[in-house]
Parts: structure tokens; sequence; C-alpha cells
């Protein structure tokens, strides 16, 4: 009877290793998961496209922090922000203590420019799910640009303006190649000079709300502006109807519907008065587009 005592605890204990060990074997836990909608972890940079996808993180030990590092817009470091608290739709979703959330990751285009502005040759965005176990993961998104194939622009122009209040033509066409008169249609005034009449000229322009040319200053040199990256420039800028007081060899990318114009000034003169009458000065330029 006693024999038979000690073989039941010793089954007993037996059973209680097993339940023990099996159990312990059910609770670990996987590590934290990051997927990209459509396996999509990359884009190239058009100059016009954006970043808009949805990421998912999943913790089967519950989330408990969302890290997001990306490209400093400033510089050419890296900023990190904590995202924990804007998943969902709204971007106001709290993912923490969820086993699965949503976020909706999105860079507008015009973000990605000012980032390439400093990191040229692109950059990655770096997700970091941590759990509750302590476990971490991370996954990148890499935004690259085109490969640099350098495509002249098809047309190499020179133009030129003068005194809006003078004789001569005040205005001029980048799409027809020539000036325009004051009394021209208004959807032909790319560059309309906006000098009073008895005022120096500063050969300030504008574009006539008719005609919509917009146009961002850029510190690249109007030799190494292409087709290819005349768009990222233009993007990296804030758009203007109007410039004002151009100077000798100052650079500016226009647009006007989806065509990309580039201008570099070449002579700036207040004094020109060929013909001028008593408002005198011209503005020459070349450009491209």
């Amino acid at each position: 009877m006693k024999k038979m005592r000690i073989f039941a605890l010793i089954v007993l204990a037996g059973a209680t290793i097993f339940t023990s060990c099996k159990k312990d074997e059910e609770t670990v836990l996987a590590d934290p998961t990051i997927s990209f909608q459509g396996g999509t972890n990359s884009l190239v940079f058009n100059g016009t496209n954006a970043i808009d996808v949805n990421v998912t993180v999943a913790a089967e030990g519950k989330i408990e922090t969302v890290s997001l590092q990306g490209p400093s817009l400033s510089g050419t470091g890296t900023t990190t922000t904590p995202i924990t608290a804007l998943f969902g739709t709204s971007g106001s979703d709290n993912a923490k203590n969820q086993t699965s959330a949503i976020y909706m990751f999105q860079v507008s285009s015009a973000n990605l420019a000012l980032a390439l502005v400093n990191h040229t040759t692109g950059f990655t965005y770096t997700f970091t799910v941590t759990d509750q176990e302590g476990k971490s993961t991370t996954a990148t998104f890499t935004v690259t640009t085109p490969a640099a194939a350098n495509t002249p622009f098809a047309s190499n122009q020179t133009g030129v303006f003068y005194h809006v209040a003078g004789l001569l033509h005040g205005a001029y066409d980048l799409d027809a190649n020539a000036t325009v008169g004051i009394s021209g249609l208004a959807t032909a005034k790319s560059m309309k000079n906006t000098d009073l009449a008895g005022a120096a000229f500063t050969g300030t322009w504008t574009s006539d709300a008719a005609n919509a040319t917009m146009y961002v200053k850029t510190t690249t040199a109007y030799s190494a502006i292409y087709q290819e990256n005349a768009a990222t420039l233009y993007a990296a800028g804030t758009a203007s109807a109007t410039v004002t007081n151009p100077a000798l060899n100052d650079v500016y990318i226009a647009k006007k519907g989806t065509t990309y114009y580039v201008i570099s000034i070449t002579a700036v003169e207040p004094a020109f008065s060929t013909g001028t009458g008593t408002n005198t000065g011209r503005i020459t330029f070349n450009y491209k587009k």
C-alpha cells in the first residue's frame, strides 16, 4: 500500500512538471511585426508624388510604444517622433495596449522635396514598435530620387522687357517667346513689369492672373537644372506670381500648368533709355523650357 502511494506521488509530480513546461511553452509570445500596405516600403520621388500608405503594427504581447524616425526638413540630421497615439483613420487613436493597429503614413510632396534639399540621394523613415514584453521590431520605408539622366530642356531662349510705363513693351510671353505691350492679351503676360510711372525701374514683375505662371527662386545654378530636377527644385520653394527686385545671376523656376521654365537674369538696367521715353529701364534674361 505504501509503495502504491509513493508511485502515485511520483506520477502526480511528473504530471505537474509536464503541465508547467507545457504552459511555459504556450506563453512564449512572438516578436512584434510591422507591415506596409501592399508590401510597398519604398517610393521613387518624381517631384509631385507623395507617401500615402497604411502601416500595420501588431504585437501578441500588446503594443507599448511606436515611434517614427525620419529626415529633418531643415538639416542633414533625423528626427524621432512618438506616434503611439496617432493611429486610426482620425490619427488620434492610441495603439497602446492593442494587439494590432493601423497608422496612416502620409508625407506630402512638398515635405519630401524639402527633405531632399539636404538629403539629396534619398533617405529612410524607420518605424519601431515595442511590446509590453520589452521586445522591439523595426521596419523602414525608403525614399529615393530617379536616376539622374540630366536631360536638357528642348528650347533655349533669350528674353527682355522694359519699364511698363515707357514706350517699349513692358511684359513678356514665355510661351510665345515674345515681348507683350501694355494693351496685349492678359493670358500672354507671363512676366509683367509693375514699376510705377516716374519711379526707377527695378525689374519687378508679376504674371497676369489670366496667365497664372508661378515663380520660385532657387540657389541651384542655371546650368545644373534639367528636366529631371526642375520639378523637385520648384516644389522645394514657395511659389509666387510676383518676383521682386530680381538681380544679376538670379535663377528662377517658373511653372504654368504642367510646363516648367528655368530663368537666369543676365542684366537689370534702370538707366537703359534707347527708345523708352522718360520711363527708362530694361531687364534681360536667358530661359529654357
